[in-house]
């Protein structure tokens, strides 16, 4: 029966070659189309699934109207955290995240008494407020992910950065140094390392 119904395809397909080849080509680019589609779709909605509360964790922008166009914004002013929480009461916590700027290359130094002073340059770097590891969860290899930021001049490194700087020994209390463009010259005591 399968064989007959093959058959009868197949003639149909070699009588009406244009019309078969529409349809197939017509077919395989619909079925593109959906595959990209979903696979667009399944990327978008897995970003940060592995933050602990991410179905309550949302992105504050700026919506800007000039002459008459909207152009959106990732960023809003300092002070919309403070007012936005003491405006609603349904907001349990904020933190404000402002990334280095672009052309900003950013000096990490240890000044070590025994081995002089270990000195390279970070593109990437961001400041955080303390509340930053209690909205997002990010696992530690060193240090309290909910005090890490609490103190003034404290900083979290990556473990990149940890390795460059301290190698295979720890990182926690330690001080660094670090020039930056964008927040001055400080020095920093590391208050954890992640595992990132």
């Amino acid at each position: 029966m399968f064989k007959s119904y093959f058959k009868t395809t197949w003639r149909n397909l070699i009588k009406n070659k244009g019309f078969s080849f529409i349809n197939i080509f017509g077919l395989t680019i619909g079925f593109i189309c959906c595959m990209l589609i979903t696979l667009y779709i399944l990327h978008e909605t897995s970003y940060d699934k592995y933050h602990k509360n991410v179905d309550n964790l949302y992105q504050l922008g700026t919506l800007f109207i000039k002459e008459g166009k909207e152009d959106r914004a990732t960023s809003t002013p300092a002070p919309m955290a403070v007012a936005m929480k003491a405006e609603f009461p349904e907001i349990e916590e904020t933190a404000r995240l402002v990334s280095l700027f672009t052309e900003d290359k950013t000096l990490l130094q240890l000044r070590d008494g025994n081995e002089g002073i270990k000195s390279f340059y970070e593109k990437k770097g961001f400041l955080a407020d303390a509340s930053f590891f209690k909205l997002f969860t990010y696992e530690f290899i060193e240090g309290n992910p909910n005090t890490a930021l609490e103190e003034p001049n404290t900083i979290v490194l990556s473990e990149e950065i940890s390795k460059k700087l301290f190698g295979n020994l720890p990182a926690l209390n330690r001080v660094i140094h670090i020039n930056s463009n964008t927040n001055g010259e400080y020095d920093f005591k590391v208050s954890g390392y992640l595992d990132h």
